[in-house]
C-alpha cells in the first residue's frame, strides 16, 4: 500500500522547468549507457559542455542517472 502526499512547494526550484524535466526523461532513456553518454547522444547539449558541468559539480562522468539525486539533476539543468 502506498501513501502519496502533495508537498506544499517543489523540491528544487529550476527556473526551465521544461528543460529540467527533458534533461531527467533523457537520462533514463538509454539506461545502459552513462548520463554523460546518454545526454550527450540525445543532442540536448553538446558532450565536452556536460562535461565542464559535471566537472564544475564534482559528479563522476562515469556516473548513470538512477544515481543522480533530484537536486543534482536541478544543478545540471540550471548550468545548460
Amino acid at each position: 500500500l502506498f501513501k502519496l502526499t502533495l508537498r506544499d512547494k517543489p523540491s528544487v526550484i529550476v527556473s526551465d522547468k521544461e528543460k529540467f524535466f527533458k534533461l531527467i526523461k533523457t537520462s533514463f532513456m538509454q539506461r545502459r549507457k552513462t548520463f554523460l553518454n546518454g545526454v550527450a547522444n540525445s543532442k540536448l547539449i553538446d558532450k565536452e559542455k556536460l562535461k565542464e558541468i559535471l566537472n564544475e559539480l564534482n559528479i563522476s562522468e562515469n556516473v548513470r542517472g538512477e544515481n543522480l539525486t533530484l537536486e543534482q539533476f536541478a544543478s545540471i539543468s540550471e548550468k545548460m
